[in-house]
Parts: structure tokens; C-alpha cells; sequence
């Protein structure tokens, strides 16, 4: 097992009024992992659990764009490594993984991030052993239960507020059975990024995009009023004899709570300002 934190994600709110309100949310490179073996959380730490049997590194990868054919949307995530991390790193506290979400507005509100993990050897999943992750926070609050003043005040937010994730294994597109590597989802090409036009990917690992159901949220709205967050989202689970060699998260931005925050403090000065969010929850594998 391994458990994972993510640190002090830097998010910069800006503000743009047109016919309708335009909320932008910059993320910036200031966001971090930092593993440390047996330790508590603080700010920029995390308690990690000696990871055992398979895992054997994850990875981070930059969003690329998007294409859509025929209603059929298709996520590129470029294949070179923004951030890395493996179990020896872990289990000796060297491991750090950095990584980046683009810029958010209502007019791109698709800004994923792509967590790949790899096992050691190919792994059955059974009743007994279970292919899972798991991301669990301690978080009960959502930021709209606080005035204005005291979120002006805090020095880090609940990343799990603004946060959406899915996750899935990868299979081989000729027998339906584990992916051995990672071939069966690559895609060779230049390819302008989205949102930096002066970067271009070579390689990209390709993902049909998730529909918004297949996305777990720390928090959910009915009729516009949010409930209070989860403590556990179970990405997924295995238990019927898959075989798994590679699984991943998806991250992306939950559009709905951010703009719930904008409208909630609509003319406070630090949606102006960097608004800083620590990632509050643990990644279990």
C-alpha cells in the first residue's frame, strides 16, 4: 500500500465582467509533492506509508489538447514526464513530484492533469486483493461556510473543494488483458499545447475523455447549494480477477464549486490576489 499527498497548489482568481461574469483560475508551477517516510502532515509534507508488493512509480503529465470527432471528445497528455516519482524515492523521503493545472475561465472549463501508476509486474485483482485508489481528506467544510474575511485571512484553502478526479486501468487493445506497457495508448505527432502556443509535444498519451458521471467530487451541488464535502472518493475498486499493469487519475478542476466560491464572494479584494490551496487528502494505492 501507499499513501500519497499533494502540497500547496498555488491558484491565482481573476475576474472579468463582459455580458456574463468570467471567472479565471490560474495554476501555476508552485505546486508540489513532497513524500517523507513517517512523518505527519504540515505544510509542506506528507505522512506516506511504506509502500508494498506491486508499486513501483507514478508519474505526472501535462495536458496537451483536446480533438473532438463525432460528439467523441479525446483528452492528449504528453508523454514527457513533468514529475516522477518511484517507491524507492518514497520509501527513503527523496521523492518529490511537481506538476501544473492550466488556466481556468467558463469559456475552458477542461483543464485536466493525467497521474499515472505503474506496477511492478502484472497484478490480479481478487476479492481478498483489490486493485484500488482512493483519495480520503479530513476536509468537511466547503469554503462558502466561511465570511469573506476569514477565507481573506487563511494562508491555504482545501484543494478537495475545487477538485474533481476519475481513474481506470489500461488493457491491451489486442487481447483485452493487462497493458504490458504503455504503447496502446500513445500517439506519435506535433502537437501545439492548448494554452502555451510556444510549447509543442512529440509523443502524447491518449484518453477518450471521461463524461462528467464518471468523475468522483469531494463536492457535489443540488440546485446550487453544496453539500457538505465527502472524506472518501473511491476512484476505483477491482476485485473480479483483472489483470493491472498500469492505472491513472485524471484530475480536473470542479467548475461547479468554483464558481459557487466566485458568486458566494463576488467583490472581495483576494479574488484578486494568489489564493493559495494546500491539497488536503492522501492517494492510496
Amino acid at each position: 500500500m501507499k499513501r500519497t499527498n499533494v502540497n500547496l497548489l498555488k491558484i491565482a482568481a481573476g475576474t472579468a465582467m463582459c455580458i456574463f461574469s468570467l471567472f479565471s483560475v490560474f495554476a501555476g508551477s508552485t505546486a508540489w509533492f513532497l513524500s517523507v517516510q513517517n512523518v505527519d502532515n504540515s505544510a509542506d509534507s506528507m505522512k506516506v506509508k511504506e509502500a508494498i508488493r506491486q508499486f513501483k512509480s507514478i508519474s505526472i503529465h501535462r495536458f496537451v489538447t483536446s480533438t473532438t470527432v463525432s460528439s467523441t471528445t479525446t483528452y492528449y497528455f504528453d508523454q514527457v514526464v513533468a514529475s516522477s516519482a518511484t517507491v524507492d524515492q518514497i520509501k527513503d523521503g527523496t521523492a518529490s513530484i511537481r506538476f501544473t493545472m492550466d488556466k481556468y475561465t467558463l469559456l475552458r472549463q477542461t483543464n485536466p492533469t493525467l497521474a499515472l501508476i505503474e506496477l511492478s509486474d502484472t497484478f490480479t485483482a481478487s476479492a481478498s486483493e483489490p486493485v484500488s485508489l482512493t483519495l480520503t481528506t479530513e476536509t468537511t467544510t466547503f469554503l462558502t461556510s466561511y465570511t469573506a474575511e476569514q477565507v481573506s485571512e487563511m494562508t491555504t484553502r482545501p484543494l478537495s473543494n475545487v477538485i474533481k478526479a476519475t481513474a481506470g486501468y489500461l488493457t491491451s487493445a489486442d487481447s483485452g488483458d493487462a497493458a504490458s506497457t504503455l504503447s496502446d495508448i500513445s500517439h506519435s505527432g506535433t502537437m501545439t499545447y492548448a494554452i502555451d502556443g510556444v510549447t509543442t509535444s512529440a509523443n502524447q498519451y491518449v484518453f477518450t475523455a471521461p463524461s462528467e458521471s464518471a468523475y468522483s467530487k469531494f463536492v457535489t451541488f443540488t440546485d446550487d447549494t453544496p453539500s457538505t464535502p465527502t472524506t472518501t472518493l473511491s476512484l476505483l475498486n477491482k476485485t473480479g480477477g483483472e489483470k493491472v499493469k498500469f492505472m491513472y487519475i485524471i484530475f480536473d478542476y470542479n467548475s461547479d464549486a468554483l464558481q459557487s466560491i466566485y458568486n458566494h464572494f463576488l467583490g472581495q479584494p483576494f479574488l484578486e490576489e494568489n489564493m493559495s490551496f494546500q491539497c488536503d487528502w492522501t492517494l492510496t494505492v
